[in-house]
Protein backbone atom coordinates (compact mmCIF):
# COMPACT_ATOMS: atom_id res chain seq x y z
CA UNK A 1 0.00 0.00 0.00
CA UNK A 2 2.89 2.22 0.72
CA UNK A 3 4.28 1.45 -2.55
CA UNK A 4 1.01 2.54 -4.30
CA UNK A 5 0.32 5.75 -2.78
CA UNK A 6 4.33 7.01 -2.94
CA UNK A 7 3.48 5.89 -6.43
CA UNK A 8 0.47 8.28 -6.59
CA UNK A 9 2.48 11.18 -4.79
CA UNK A 10 5.02 11.29 -7.46
CA UNK A 11 2.38 11.08 -10.19
CA UNK A 12 0.41 13.98 -8.93
CA UNK A 13 3.56 15.98 -8.65
CA UNK A 14 4.64 14.89 -12.05
CA UNK A 15 0.93 16.60 -13.20
CA UNK A 16 1.17 19.85 -10.77
CA UNK A 17 4.51 20.19 -12.67
CA UNK A 18 3.49 19.66 -16.06
CA UNK A 19 0.73 22.10 -15.26
CA UNK A 20 2.81 24.85 -14.15
CA UNK A 21 4.87 24.39 -17.35
CA UNK A 22 2.64 24.39 -19.91
CA UNK A 23 0.89 27.17 -17.80
CA UNK A 24 3.72 29.25 -17.94
CA UNK A 25 4.46 28.62 -21.40
CA UNK A 26 1.14 29.80 -22.20
CA UNK A 27 1.35 33.30 -20.50
CA UNK A 28 4.49 33.64 -22.54
CA UNK A 29 3.15 33.14 -25.56
CA UNK A 30 0.59 35.41 -24.67
CA UNK A 31 3.56 38.14 -23.75
CA UNK A 32 5.85 37.12 -26.63
CA UNK A 33 2.58 37.59 -29.24
CA UNK A 34 1.89 40.91 -27.71
CA UNK A 35 5.24 42.26 -26.98
CA UNK A 36 6.88 41.27 -30.45
CA UNK A 37 9.38 44.23 -31.13
CA UNK A 38 12.83 43.85 -30.71
CA UNK A 39 14.78 41.59 -27.89
CA UNK A 40 18.01 39.67 -27.51
CA UNK A 41 15.94 36.33 -28.93
CA UNK A 42 15.35 36.95 -32.06
CA UNK A 43 18.14 37.66 -33.31
CA UNK A 44 19.82 34.57 -32.44
CA UNK A 45 16.54 32.57 -33.44
CA UNK A 46 16.61 33.39 -36.39
CA UNK A 47 20.31 32.98 -37.16
CA UNK A 48 20.55 29.48 -35.64
CA UNK A 49 17.17 28.96 -37.92
CA UNK A 50 18.55 29.46 -40.69
CA UNK A 51 21.83 27.95 -40.66
CA UNK A 52 20.11 24.69 -39.56
CA UNK A 53 17.47 24.55 -41.83
CA UNK A 54 18.53 26.04 -45.08
CA UNK A 55 22.68 26.09 -44.05
CA UNK A 56 23.00 30.07 -44.73
CA UNK A 57 25.48 31.60 -42.17
CA UNK A 58 24.05 33.95 -39.57
CA UNK A 59 26.30 36.53 -39.91
CA UNK A 60 24.86 36.99 -43.70
CA UNK A 61 22.83 39.80 -44.83
CA UNK A 62 20.44 37.70 -46.28
CA UNK A 63 19.63 37.02 -42.10
CA UNK A 64 19.97 40.38 -40.78
CA UNK A 65 17.10 41.87 -43.18
CA UNK A 66 14.81 38.40 -42.57
CA UNK A 67 15.19 39.15 -38.74
CA UNK A 68 14.82 43.12 -39.11
CA UNK A 69 11.27 42.33 -41.18
CA UNK A 70 9.95 40.09 -38.75
CA UNK A 71 10.97 42.89 -35.98
CA UNK A 72 10.22 45.91 -37.30
CA UNK A 73 8.20 44.76 -40.51
CA UNK A 74 10.79 46.01 -42.79
CA UNK A 75 14.26 46.94 -43.20
CA UNK A 76 15.80 48.68 -40.17
CA UNK A 77 16.50 52.43 -40.30
CA UNK A 78 20.04 54.01 -40.02
CA UNK A 79 19.40 55.24 -35.73
CA UNK A 80 18.12 51.76 -35.32
CA UNK A 81 19.25 48.53 -33.86
CA UNK A 82 20.19 46.63 -37.05
CA UNK A 83 19.65 43.02 -35.35
CA UNK A 84 23.15 41.36 -35.82
CA UNK A 85 23.73 37.36 -35.05
CA UNK A 86 26.84 39.51 -32.84
CA UNK A 87 27.42 36.47 -30.74
CA UNK A 88 30.16 33.85 -31.53
CA UNK A 89 28.91 30.95 -33.88
CA UNK A 90 28.73 28.22 -31.34
CA UNK A 91 26.04 29.57 -29.20
CA UNK A 92 24.06 27.91 -31.66
CA UNK A 93 24.26 24.96 -29.25
CA UNK A 94 22.07 26.79 -26.59
CA UNK A 95 19.52 27.83 -29.31
CA UNK A 96 19.64 24.87 -31.41
CA UNK A 97 16.92 23.32 -29.71
CA UNK A 98 14.58 26.48 -30.01
CA UNK A 99 15.49 26.77 -33.73
CA UNK A 100 13.67 23.31 -34.55
CA UNK A 101 10.34 25.02 -33.43
CA UNK A 102 9.14 26.77 -36.61
CA UNK A 103 7.22 29.71 -35.16
CA UNK A 104 9.37 32.44 -33.57
CA UNK A 105 6.70 33.42 -30.58
CA UNK A 106 6.71 29.79 -29.52
CA UNK A 107 9.87 29.69 -29.14
CA UNK A 108 10.74 32.76 -27.88
CA UNK A 109 7.42 31.24 -25.14
CA UNK A 110 9.72 28.13 -24.87
CA UNK A 111 12.70 29.88 -24.25
CA UNK A 112 11.27 32.22 -21.42
CA UNK A 113 9.83 29.38 -19.85
CA UNK A 114 13.45 27.77 -19.98
CA UNK A 115 15.07 31.27 -18.42
CA UNK A 116 12.19 31.56 -15.61
CA UNK A 117 13.45 27.83 -14.55
CA UNK A 118 17.00 28.82 -14.51
CA UNK A 119 15.74 31.84 -12.24
CA UNK A 120 14.63 29.32 -9.69
CA UNK A 121 17.61 27.36 -9.89
CA UNK A 122 20.22 30.28 -9.39
CA UNK A 123 18.12 31.06 -6.55
CA UNK A 124 18.44 27.38 -5.10
CA UNK A 125 22.15 27.45 -5.54
CA UNK A 126 22.74 31.06 -4.13
CA UNK A 127 20.79 29.89 -0.67
CA UNK A 128 22.63 26.73 -0.83
CA UNK A 129 26.00 28.48 -1.67
CA UNK A 130 25.35 31.02 1.27
CA UNK A 131 25.02 28.11 3.84
CA UNK A 132 21.07 28.76 4.52
CA UNK A 133 19.56 26.54 7.09
CA UNK A 134 16.10 26.24 6.26
CA UNK A 135 14.91 29.57 7.71
CA UNK A 136 11.99 29.74 5.90
CA UNK A 137 11.35 34.10 6.03
CA UNK A 138 14.82 33.96 4.64
CA UNK A 139 13.53 31.43 1.94
CA UNK A 140 10.72 33.66 1.16
CA UNK A 141 12.44 37.49 1.20
CA UNK A 142 15.08 35.22 -1.11
CA UNK A 143 12.34 34.12 -3.75
CA UNK A 144 10.35 37.24 -3.45
CA UNK A 145 13.68 39.01 -4.35
CA UNK A 146 14.76 36.94 -7.20
CA UNK A 147 11.44 36.57 -8.61
CA UNK A 148 10.56 40.57 -8.16
CA UNK A 149 13.84 41.97 -8.78
CA UNK A 150 13.97 44.31 -12.20
CA UNK A 151 17.21 43.00 -12.94
CA UNK A 152 15.47 39.52 -13.09
CA UNK A 153 12.46 40.74 -15.41
CA UNK A 154 14.48 42.53 -17.52
CA UNK A 155 16.44 39.76 -18.81
CA UNK A 156 13.62 37.76 -18.99
CA UNK A 157 11.29 39.45 -20.58
CA UNK A 158 14.32 40.76 -23.20
CA UNK A 159 15.18 36.84 -23.64
CA UNK A 160 18.52 37.46 -22.75
CA UNK A 161 21.16 35.22 -22.49
CA UNK A 162 22.38 36.13 -19.46
CA UNK A 163 20.22 34.23 -17.54
CA UNK A 164 22.02 31.13 -18.84
CA UNK A 165 25.33 32.04 -18.26
CA UNK A 166 24.25 32.95 -14.70
CA UNK A 167 23.25 29.89 -14.05
CA UNK A 168 26.38 28.80 -15.66
CA UNK A 169 28.64 30.61 -13.27
CA UNK A 170 26.42 29.61 -9.82
CA UNK A 171 26.66 26.16 -11.18
CA UNK A 172 30.14 26.03 -11.15
CA UNK A 173 30.32 27.60 -7.72
CA UNK A 174 28.05 25.61 -6.41
CA UNK A 175 30.38 22.45 -8.30
CA UNK A 176 33.34 23.51 -6.28
CA UNK A 177 32.07 23.58 -3.26
CA UNK A 178 30.76 20.09 -3.76
CA UNK A 179 34.68 19.38 -5.31
CA UNK A 180 32.80 18.43 -8.86
CA UNK A 181 36.11 20.10 -10.40
CA UNK A 182 34.92 18.70 -13.84
CA UNK A 183 31.87 19.30 -13.68
CA UNK A 184 32.74 23.25 -12.03
CA UNK A 185 35.09 23.39 -15.16
CA UNK A 186 32.20 22.79 -17.69
CA UNK A 187 29.77 25.19 -16.30
CA UNK A 188 32.02 27.88 -16.37
CA UNK A 189 32.91 27.14 -20.01
CA UNK A 190 29.34 28.71 -20.23
CA UNK A 191 30.02 32.32 -19.86
CA UNK A 192 32.32 32.02 -22.78
CA UNK A 193 28.81 32.88 -24.25
CA UNK A 194 29.21 36.75 -22.96
CA UNK A 195 32.59 36.73 -21.80
CA UNK A 196 32.13 40.39 -20.39
CA UNK A 197 29.75 39.61 -17.86
CA UNK A 198 32.37 36.90 -16.36
CA UNK A 199 35.77 37.03 -18.00
CA UNK A 200 37.23 38.42 -13.97
CA UNK A 201 35.57 35.65 -12.60
CA UNK A 202 36.89 33.01 -14.76
CA UNK A 203 40.53 34.33 -14.56
CA UNK A 204 40.35 34.23 -10.34
CA UNK A 205 38.57 31.02 -10.60
CA UNK A 206 41.81 29.77 -12.61
CA UNK A 207 43.83 31.07 -10.33
CA UNK A 208 42.79 30.11 -6.97
CA UNK A 209 42.42 26.26 -8.73
CA UNK A 210 45.43 26.75 -8.98
CA UNK A 211 46.80 27.54 -5.83
CA UNK A 212 44.30 24.88 -4.45
CA UNK A 213 46.26 22.22 -6.50
CA UNK A 214 42.50 21.28 -8.35
CA UNK A 215 43.93 21.06 -11.95
CA UNK A 216 41.15 19.46 -13.07
CA UNK A 217 39.12 22.83 -12.55
CA UNK A 218 41.49 24.45 -14.94
CA UNK A 219 42.00 21.86 -17.58
CA UNK A 220 38.05 21.13 -18.11
CA UNK A 221 37.26 24.78 -18.58
CA UNK A 222 39.79 25.02 -21.09
CA UNK A 223 38.70 21.44 -22.56
CA UNK A 224 35.16 22.22 -22.44
CA UNK A 225 35.97 25.65 -24.01
CA UNK A 226 37.95 24.62 -26.86
CA UNK A 227 36.11 21.59 -27.59
CA UNK A 228 32.89 23.92 -27.98
CA UNK A 229 34.94 26.42 -30.43
CA UNK A 230 36.63 23.24 -32.46
CA UNK A 231 32.77 22.01 -32.94
CA UNK A 232 31.49 25.37 -33.91
CA UNK A 233 34.72 25.27 -36.40
CA UNK A 234 34.00 22.15 -37.63
CA UNK A 235 30.62 23.00 -38.71
CA UNK A 236 31.08 26.45 -39.93
CA UNK A 237 35.16 26.52 -40.79
CA UNK A 238 34.57 30.69 -41.56
CA UNK A 239 32.26 31.62 -38.57
CA UNK A 240 35.65 33.87 -37.16
CA UNK A 241 35.81 35.92 -39.73
CA UNK A 242 32.42 36.77 -40.34
CA UNK A 243 31.95 36.98 -36.57
CA UNK A 244 34.64 39.63 -36.47
CA UNK A 245 33.00 41.56 -39.87
CA UNK A 246 30.06 41.93 -37.35
CA UNK A 247 31.70 43.44 -34.28
CA UNK A 248 34.44 45.68 -35.86
CA UNK A 249 32.23 48.14 -36.18
CA UNK A 250 31.25 48.29 -32.86
CA UNK A 251 34.64 48.21 -31.53
CA UNK A 252 35.37 51.34 -33.80
CA UNK A 253 32.48 53.15 -32.33
CA UNK A 254 31.40 51.58 -29.01
CA UNK A 255 27.57 51.34 -28.31
CA UNK A 256 28.22 49.90 -25.14
CA UNK A 257 27.69 51.04 -21.44
CA UNK A 258 30.81 51.52 -19.21
CA UNK A 259 31.91 54.09 -16.27
CA UNK A 260 33.89 55.93 -19.15
CA UNK A 261 30.98 56.85 -21.33
CA UNK A 262 28.64 57.34 -18.17
CA UNK A 263 31.18 59.56 -16.50
CA UNK A 264 32.23 61.17 -19.48
CA UNK A 265 28.67 61.93 -19.83
CA UNK A 266 27.99 63.58 -16.75
CA UNK A 267 30.88 65.27 -16.38
CA UNK A 268 32.59 66.18 -19.75
CA UNK A 269 35.22 67.85 -18.56
CA UNK A 270 36.96 65.43 -16.30
CA UNK A 271 34.31 62.52 -16.64
CA UNK A 272 37.24 60.35 -18.78
CA UNK A 273 39.81 60.74 -15.79
CA UNK A 274 37.18 59.92 -12.95
CA UNK A 275 36.36 56.66 -15.07
CA UNK A 276 40.42 55.82 -15.19
CA UNK A 277 40.18 56.97 -11.24
CA UNK A 278 37.93 54.32 -10.55
CA UNK A 279 39.29 51.70 -12.78
CA UNK A 280 42.64 52.13 -10.82
CA UNK A 281 40.75 51.32 -7.80
CA UNK A 282 38.88 48.80 -8.79
CA UNK A 283 41.70 46.98 -9.98
CA UNK A 284 44.19 47.27 -6.36
CA UNK A 285 40.98 46.32 -4.79
CA UNK A 286 40.70 43.38 -6.88
CA UNK A 287 44.57 42.54 -6.88
CA UNK A 288 44.89 42.62 -3.00
CA UNK A 289 41.40 40.79 -2.81
CA UNK A 290 42.58 37.64 -4.75
CA UNK A 291 45.91 37.65 -3.04
CA UNK A 292 44.40 37.40 0.04
CA UNK A 293 41.95 34.72 -1.17
CA UNK A 294 44.25 32.63 -2.96
CA UNK A 295 45.30 29.21 -1.08
CA UNK A 296 42.11 29.72 1.52
CA UNK A 297 38.60 27.66 1.72
CA UNK A 298 35.69 28.00 -0.43
CA UNK A 299 33.87 30.53 1.65
CA UNK A 300 36.65 32.80 0.98
CA UNK A 301 36.61 32.22 -2.36
CA UNK A 302 32.98 32.11 -2.61
CA UNK A 303 33.15 35.92 -1.20
CA UNK A 304 35.62 37.34 -3.65
CA UNK A 305 34.11 35.62 -6.90
CA UNK A 306 30.83 37.31 -5.52
CA UNK A 307 32.69 40.75 -5.24
CA UNK A 308 34.73 40.26 -8.46
CA UNK A 309 31.32 39.78 -10.35
CA UNK A 310 30.60 43.51 -9.30
CA UNK A 311 33.81 44.63 -9.22
CA UNK A 312 33.57 43.42 -13.78
CA UNK A 313 31.36 46.23 -13.98
CA UNK A 314 33.11 49.04 -12.15
CA UNK A 315 36.17 48.34 -13.68
CA UNK A 316 35.00 49.82 -17.08
CA UNK A 317 34.75 46.39 -19.21
CA UNK A 318 31.59 47.07 -21.19
CA UNK A 319 28.46 45.86 -20.31
CA UNK A 320 24.31 46.20 -19.49
CA UNK A 321 21.76 45.59 -16.97
CA UNK A 322 20.63 42.48 -18.09
CA UNK A 323 23.74 40.73 -17.61
CA UNK A 324 23.30 41.98 -13.55
CA UNK A 325 21.22 38.82 -12.91
CA UNK A 326 24.56 36.85 -12.14
CA UNK A 327 24.75 39.35 -8.76
CA UNK A 328 21.69 37.30 -7.34
CA UNK A 329 23.66 35.14 -5.67
CA UNK A 330 25.32 37.71 -3.92
CA UNK A 331 22.29 39.15 -2.74
CA UNK A 332 21.29 36.04 -1.53
CA UNK A 333 24.80 35.58 0.52
CA UNK A 334 24.18 39.28 1.79
CA UNK A 335 20.49 38.70 3.04
CA UNK A 336 21.09 35.48 4.58
CA UNK A 337 24.73 36.66 6.27
CA UNK A 338 22.55 39.86 7.91
CA UNK A 339 18.90 37.39 8.41
CA UNK A 340 20.57 34.83 10.54
CA UNK A 341 23.49 36.80 12.83
CA UNK A 342 21.30 39.12 14.27
CA UNK A 343 18.15 37.25 15.21
CA UNK A 344 14.61 39.19 14.73
CA UNK A 345 16.78 42.41 13.81
CA UNK A 346 18.89 40.78 11.45
CA UNK A 347 15.51 39.33 9.52
CA UNK A 348 14.26 42.97 9.97
CA UNK A 349 17.01 44.79 8.07
CA UNK A 350 17.25 42.03 5.06
CA UNK A 351 12.88 42.62 4.89
CA UNK A 352 13.98 45.91 4.26
CA UNK A 353 16.91 45.65 2.36
CA UNK A 354 15.08 42.82 0.13
CA UNK A 355 11.94 45.80 -0.21
CA UNK A 356 14.61 48.75 -1.27
CA UNK A 357 16.02 46.21 -3.84
CA UNK A 358 12.63 45.20 -5.65
CA UNK A 359 10.09 47.95 -4.59
CA UNK A 360 12.38 50.65 -4.42
CA UNK A 361 14.13 50.34 -8.00
CA UNK A 362 10.44 50.00 -9.59
CA UNK A 363 9.01 53.12 -7.78
CA UNK A 364 12.37 54.94 -9.06
CA UNK A 365 12.57 53.55 -12.11
CA UNK A 366 8.96 54.18 -12.51
CA UNK A 367 9.07 57.45 -11.68
CA UNK A 368 11.91 58.38 -14.27
CA UNK A 369 10.63 56.54 -17.20
CA UNK A 370 7.31 58.01 -16.22
CA UNK A 371 5.95 54.40 -15.77
CA UNK A 372 6.74 50.88 -15.86
CA UNK A 373 7.11 49.79 -19.85
CA UNK A 374 9.57 49.64 -21.54
CA UNK A 375 12.35 48.26 -19.41
CA UNK A 376 15.77 50.39 -20.48
CA UNK A 377 18.90 51.02 -19.10
CA UNK A 378 19.54 53.86 -17.16
CA UNK A 379 23.34 54.98 -16.11
CA UNK A 380 21.97 55.67 -12.96
CA UNK A 381 21.36 51.95 -12.43
CA UNK A 382 24.51 50.53 -13.99
CA UNK A 383 26.17 52.49 -11.70
CA UNK A 384 24.18 52.78 -8.37
CA UNK A 385 23.80 49.06 -8.16
CA UNK A 386 27.55 47.55 -8.13
CA UNK A 387 27.80 50.37 -5.81
CA UNK A 388 25.96 49.36 -3.14
CA UNK A 389 26.40 45.54 -3.48
CA UNK A 390 30.14 46.43 -2.69
CA UNK A 391 29.46 48.43 0.44
CA UNK A 392 26.85 45.27 1.24
CA UNK A 393 29.74 42.55 0.61
CA UNK A 394 32.09 44.35 2.87
CA UNK A 395 29.76 45.19 5.47
CA UNK A 396 29.30 40.88 5.85
CA UNK A 397 32.98 40.09 4.79
CA UNK A 398 33.63 39.05 8.31
CA UNK A 399 31.00 36.61 8.18
CA UNK A 400 31.02 35.31 5.13
CA UNK A 401 34.92 34.51 4.23
CA UNK A 402 35.40 33.23 7.96
CA UNK A 403 33.09 30.80 10.08
CA UNK A 404 29.29 30.69 10.39
CA UNK A 405 29.00 31.45 14.17
CA UNK A 406 30.79 34.46 15.81
CA UNK A 407 34.30 34.10 18.56
CA UNK A 408 32.16 34.65 21.46
CA UNK A 409 29.37 32.35 20.13
CA UNK A 410 32.22 29.68 19.44
CA UNK A 411 33.63 30.42 23.25
CA UNK A 412 30.58 29.81 24.46
CA UNK A 413 30.20 26.30 22.73
CA UNK A 414 33.32 25.23 23.87
CA UNK A 415 32.71 27.04 27.97
CA UNK A 416 29.37 24.28 27.52
CA UNK A 417 31.26 21.54 26.33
Amino acid sequence: MKTNHSFINIVLLVCVFLFIIIGMTWGNFYYANQNSGKNDFIPRWVGTHSYLTKGISPYSNQVVIETQKLVYGRVAHGEEDSLLFFYPFHVIFVYAPFAIVGDPTWARAIWMTVLEGSIVLITILGLLLSRWRKQKLLGVLTFLLALTWFFSVQPLLDGNLSIICALGVVGALFALRSKKDVLAGFLLALGVFKPQMVILLIVFVVIWAASKRRWLVVWSFLGSSLLVIALATLLFPDWIMDYLRQIFPYIENPQWTTTFSIFSSWLPGVGMQLGWLLTGVMTVLLFVEWKAALGKGFNWFLWTSYLTLIVTVLIGIPSATVNFIVFLPAIILVVVEIGSKWGNFGKSISFILVLILTLGIWALYGYINDGILPLVQYPWMFILLPIILLFLLYWIRWWAIKKSRLPLQELSNHLQV
